[in-house]
């Protein structure tokens, strides 16, 4: 052992002691688990772990995390405040987190172990804080689901099955058959004492295996039996009884009066008929609790369907020996059946009349045959036939041709009869007939021309066609109003068509008897456009007239030599002679021809060019000329003259010849010579020419004359 050299030495962080003399560092007291020395020279420890951290020997530190001295305490553990080492959780509890004092208790639908937290297994459940001590899931319950945490999360048990055994994860297994489940058995037969709900099935019911409700027999059937498995053990409803609910453990009762149940019926009165019974038909009854309908005896009816008895036979039926319905047994056509008939020929319709219906009571039912055909025999229900053609049949007739009776007779004069008359039918207006038994339309004659048939069933015509107008052939009056007369036409009595107006002739009013004289200016040719006659004159065409009564525009020409540039001219008188210088060559013109030729005079009325001297004109005479177109002839003019006749033009008149005079106008020669002491140039009109005349000859030569007579003169002197 050392001795003490020095100063006491403190006993290092990590450890302490209480007690003195110690000769070394090793002789300190290592801190304690679950304590820690902080400092050094301790005389005890600091003080305790802290409460999440766990601390071994030496811990320096209230939380120590080196892992030597001690560490933070591990998850699934806890350490509370003085830890020495992590405390596992106990069974129950968990902690998922480091540095925990306290462990969890573990959650609802879980268990804990070691710490850890596991799901609770199906077919148990585990509260809050389970361990190991899972809670299994009873008897009558199951669970195929984990992590349940109460015991109504197990489930019931499923309607039609058991589950015997606890902390089951399914079913055991189905009901028995014969039995029914409804939830929670334990048992596959399950009685009524016995857990859960269901037990053996009841009588009127039946359960196959897996029930979960019994299953009633259905309606129409019944059982009084339990266990039954399946619908087949149901007893059919007895034959005259009804099970109209399901269920049932006897029949509901007995089928109602007028209707019959058979085996398996639902109703007691059934409203339509099929294999389970329905009402009574017709011609049968029905008693109450009937299996099948009863035949009505003989003599008896029933009409009604529902009837519980039968009646006797009404009238208009009638009933077989063995009964019978209204349906089949009806009395038929042609025949009436009063009360108590039982033959079906008994009472026919006698001949005459017939019967269409059925069910008639009486002889009155039967109908008299209609008019228009006959009934020959007795029973029919339809006629024999239509009458014949040429007669008629009225109400009642026995024969196809009656004579002329109360029933019918011969078709009469003016009418027709086709097949199945009833009556005559008159020949309409604009036919006729004078003959009797016509069949047809066409036996009745069209009202000839010129006639008119106005009235229905006509022997003969009714009257004659009136004036101013004309009947074809079928008229049914004689005023026709599509047959009026027509302007251009003349209608006298008795006409069958229209007349057209002879030529000459016209008429321009509708439906009248004559036609009219065409007057005077005006041509009746019967050729208009609109009828075959003149309807409206046409006044007479230029260069013609048209005395009365004209048929033509071009019978009356004006002449020749005259001319008519007007329309309606009636008289030759009207004509207008062709106009001076003028000539009209032939006959019926409107205008002249032409202009009269060179040369030559037309006066009036000229009917040549070239006039060969008559009162209408002529050849243009010498002195004179006539251009085309003269109406008179012109004269040559003073100091000219012409010599030949024919002169077209001025052109042809000469001029007087020198030395000569020529003093008229229209000269073939000149006058005469000049006067003495006078000369004449050409053309000089005078015999004595003036020297202020400046028409013929010029003043030059005046003064060459007096230059020549002063000469002559001089000379006579000289000489």
């Amino acid at each position: 052992m050392t001795a003490c050299t020095g100063s006491p030495m403190p006993c290092p962080v990590g450890t302490w002691s209480n007690s003195t003399g110690l000769r070394s560092a090793e002789e300190c007291q290592s801190c304690p688990g679950g304590f820690y020395c902080a400092s050094s020279g301790l005389n005890e420890p600091s003080g305790l772990c802290s409460d999440g951290f766990y601390c071994d020997e030496k811990a320096e530190t209230p939380t120590p995390t080196d892992g030597v001295s001690g560490h933070i305490c591990p998850e699934g553990h806890y350490c509370p405040p003085g830890t020495t080492h992590p405390v596992p959780c106990d069974p129950g509890t968990f902690v998922t987190v480091t540095q925990a004092s306290r462990c969890w208790p573990c959650t609802a639908g879980w268990y804990c172990v070691d710490g850890a937290r596991l799901l609770c297994p199906a077919g148990f459940y585990c509260p809050e804080g389970t361990g190991y001590g899972w809670r299994p899931c009873p008897a009558g319950t199951y669970s195929p689901d984990s992590g349940l945490s109460v015991l109504s999360e197990c489930r019931e048990c499923d309607g039609g099955h058991y589950c015997s055994l606890q902390n089951s994860t399914s079913v055991t297994g189905e009901c028995s058959e014969g039995y029914y489940c409804v939830h929670g058995n334990i048992s596959p037969q399950p009685h009524k004492q016995s857990a859960g709900a269901g037990g053996p099935c009841p009588a009127g019911y039946f359960c196959p295996q897996g029930t979960t409700q019994p299953q009633p027999c259905p309606e129409g059937t019944f059982n009084n039996k339990t266990k039954l498995v399946k619908v087949d053990e149901c007893l059919s409803c007895s034959a005259g009884h009804y099970c109209d609910i399901s269920g049932l453990t006897s029949p509901s009762g007995e089928c109602w009066e007028g209707f019959y149940c058979k085996q398996g019926a639902v109703l007691p009165n059934s409203p339509i008929s099929d294999h389970r019974g329905g009402p009574c038909p017709t011609g049968y009854f029905c008693s109450r609790g009937s299996s099948a309908p009863q035949a009505c005896p003989e003599g008896s009816i029933s009409i009604r369907e529902r009837q519980d008895s039968c009646s006797l036979c009404p009238q208009g039926y009638y009933c077989p020996a063995n009964g019978s319905s209204s349906e089949g047994i009806e009395c038929p056509v042609g025949h009436y059946c009063p009360t108590g008939t039982h033959l079906q020929n008994q009472h026919p319709c006698p001949a005459g009349t017939i019967n269409p219906h059925t069910r008639m009571t009486s002889l009155e039912d039967c109908l008299p045959c209609p008019p228009g055909f006959f009934c020959e025999s007795p029973g029919q229900s339809v006629v024999s036939g239509p009458c014949a053609a040429g007669h008629f049949c009225l109400l009642g007739a026995t024969s196809p041709t009656p004579g002329n009776g109360g029933t019918g007779g011969k078709c009469p004069q003016g009418h027709y009869c086709p097949v199945g008359s009833s009556s005559p039918e008159p020949c309409p207006p604009g036919r006729y007939s004078n003959s009797s038994r016509n069949t047809k339309l066409s036996d009745c004659l069209p009202c000839p021309p010129g006639s008119a048939c106005s009235s229905r069933g006509l022997s003969s015509p009714s009257h004659v066609c009136q004036i101013g107008y004309y009947c074809p052939q079928g008229q049914n009056s004689s005023q026709p109003a599509n047959y009026i007369c027509s302007p251009g036409h003349m209608c006298p009595p008795g006409s069958p068509a229209k007349i057209p107006c002879p030529l000459g002739t016209f008429q321009n009013l509708h439906g009248q008897e004559e036609c009219s004289l065409c007057p005077a200016g005006y041509f009746c040719a019967g050729s208009d456009t609109v009828t075959e006659g003149t309807s409206i004159p046409v006044p007479c065409p230029r260069g013609y007239y048209c005395p009365p009564g004209s048929e033509s525009g071009v019978s009356f020409p004006c002449p020749v030599g005259t001319f008519n540039g007007h329309l309606g001219l009636y008289s030759k008188d009207q004509c207008v002679p062709c106009s001076p210088g003028k000539y009209c060559s032939s006959s019926g013109l409107e205008t002249p021809t032409g202009n009269c030729s060179p040369g030559y005079v037309c006066i009036q009325g000229a009917s040549l060019p070239q006039p060969v001297g008559n009162p209408t004109g002529g050849r243009c005479t010498a002195g004179f000329f006539c251009p085309p177109g003269a109406s008179h002839m012109e004269p040559c003019p003073l100091g000219t003259f012409g010599s030949l006749e024919g002169a077209a033009s001025v052109e042809m008149c000469h001029s007087c010849t020198p030395g000569q005079y020529c003093a008229e106008a229209g000269l073939s020669s000149p006058s005469g010579p000049c006067s003495p002491g006078y000369y004449c140039i050409e053309g000089s009109h005078t015999p004595m020419p003036s020297q202020y005349y400046n028409n013929t000859g010029h003043f030059l030569h005046l003064l060459q004359c007096l230059i020549t007579v002063m000469s002559l003169s001089i000379a006579v002197v000289i000489s």
